[in-house]
């Protein structure tokens, strides 16, 4: 992993935010979204817990994000289909620059058997948007195994019932050197 590059958690700084914040800012109010969310539960004892949870959630890495957003760019399908056709044969394949806008669903699912017979969800909405400058991705064997060079622009949002808990421009950070697992299914594969 570069360690220059990180996570939606760091960046947004949740950690620093879930400090200093009490019952009187924006944890208030996800407090009361929880209450208007599962009635009958009280939450303000909780919301340490329920914050550190928040950024648990927010434990995606930006690079593993921007490949998801590159699922669809026929080039990149392309190559890995040839890089498929040829297992010991590497491509780099150069994205010119690019705007990415990826919006993602975590929850965290709470299951009172007794109070809820269906688990309830509560859904927090992550947008991220990134502009790309001079990404190199190292392809081989049909996936994608590495940004071999480029850097990123990005700013994000995270809300919680339509209530923005946190907005933030991150900066120009860079990805090269970022190593995938080989692992790692993010429905770019040939």
């Amino acid at each position: 992993m570069n360690e220059s590059v990180t996570n939606l958690r760091s960046l947004f700084q949740l950690d620093a935010i879930c400090d200093r914040e009490t019952t009187d800012g924006w944890s208030r109010q996800i407090v009361d979204h929880l209450a208007a969310e599962v009635k009958g539960i009280t939450w303000t004892a909780a919301i340490p817990d329920f914050a550190a949870k928040i950024g648990e959630l927010l434990d995606l890495e930006i690079p593993e994000l921007l490949v998801i957003g590159w699922r669809r760019a026929e080039d990149l399908k392309e190559a890995l289909a040839e890089s498929a056709g040829s297992p010991g044969e590497t491509i780099i394949l150069v994205l010119s620059e690019h705007t990415i806008t990826t919006e993602h669903e975590p929850y965290i699912e709470i299951r009172l058997l007794r109070v809820f017979p269906v688990p309830k969800r509560i859904v927090f909405k992550v947008t991220l948007v990134a502009t790309l400058v001079g990404i190199e991705l190292r392809i081989r064997s049909g996936r994608i195994e590495e940004i071999s060079a480029g850097k990123c622009s990005a700013r994000g949002t995270l809300s919680l019932g339509g209530m923005q808990i946190a907005a933030k421009h991150f900066g120009t950070f860079p990805l090269d050197g970022w190593k995938f697992d080989p692992d790692a299914d993010f429905g770019v594969r040939a």
